[in-house]
């Protein structure tokens, strides 16, 4: 986006997005490369020994991340004031079992960026998850892969919604592993909320056409679909695999951002 000129004001994520949106929205891509590209399994997760695990609500704590996000933060936060831009970060609550969106902008503490931005990548099952002010948080990515309602309640007039090209495909009949069961139950319920949403986007285009007074704004609305990429394995994280991820990711975004 930023060697592409593209103007934008708001960025939305959920799950590893979320950690990308607060990249994207203090302008650095140079961050972005370096955190993505040199990080292994021991800067993310600590796996939790075996015979604990049944006693636990995950396999692995994410505190190493949490530390390199406390870290990060300040810089992101700079970033954020210089480009006048704010993240929203997509949490599931563990409670209520409903998606919460919250704003991380020049104003935010580290605590709070570091904090919400670690819940939303904390896989329920594969990940310890984290209490925030009394209440637990989980990966965003449970109930939306690709939240869009923060970007049309914040009056953009134009959205662009980044999803895979295929989503989700298990191997084989059925899940061999909890990674394949846990990603195909989550699959399920993303894609029957991201369809929700852009239906609702479409009824509110349409009566924003069709009525002079309408409460509702015209939203430009783009779907960008980029490759999948499966070189990773849950919770195991290799500077190679990553490199190459990084670089597709990228290539995939340049080709996006000069044909919307």
């Amino acid at each position: 986006m930023e060697s592409c000129k593209l103007q934008f004001d708001v960025t939305v994520g959920s799950s590893t997005g979320a950690l990308l949106a607060l990249l994207a929205a203090a302008g650095r891509p140079d961050l972005a490369r370096k955190e993505y590209t040199t990080v292994n399994t021991r800067d993310i997760l600590t796996r939790h020994p075996l015979y604990l695990v049944p006693f636990r609500p995950g396999a692995a704590s994410m505190k190493p991340l949490h530390k390199r996000l406390l870290r990060l933060a300040p810089d992101l936060l700079t970033g954020m004031g210089q480009t006048g831009r704010k993240a929203i970060l997509c949490v599931w609550n563990y409670r209520s079992g409903k998606s919460r969106f919250v704003t991380c902008d020049q104003k935010s503490t580290p605590e709070h960026l570091a904090n919400y931005a670690l819940a939303s990548c904390a896989v329920p099952g594969l990940i310890d998850p984290v209490k925030i002010d009394g209440e637990v948080y989980g990966d965003g990515g449970v109930r939306e892969s690709a939240p869009i309602k923060p970007a049309m309640e914040e009056k953009c007039s134009r959205v662009i919604v980044v999803v895979h090209s295929k989503g989700y495909e298990a191997e084989g009949p059925g899940p061999r592993r909890l990674w394949d069961s846990a990603a195909r139950a989550i699959a399920g319920m993303q894609s029957e909320i991201l369809a929700g949403d852009l239906a609702e986007c479409q009824m509110k285009n349409q009566e924003a056409l069709s009525q002079m007074y309408s409460p509702y704004l015209y939203v430009d609305l783009k779907i960008a679909k980029i490759r999948d990429y499966h070189g990773l394995t849950a919770m195991k994280f290799e500077p190679g695999p990553m490199r190459e991820m990084y670089m597709d990711g990228c290539a995939d975004g340049e080709y996006l951002c000069r044909n919307l």
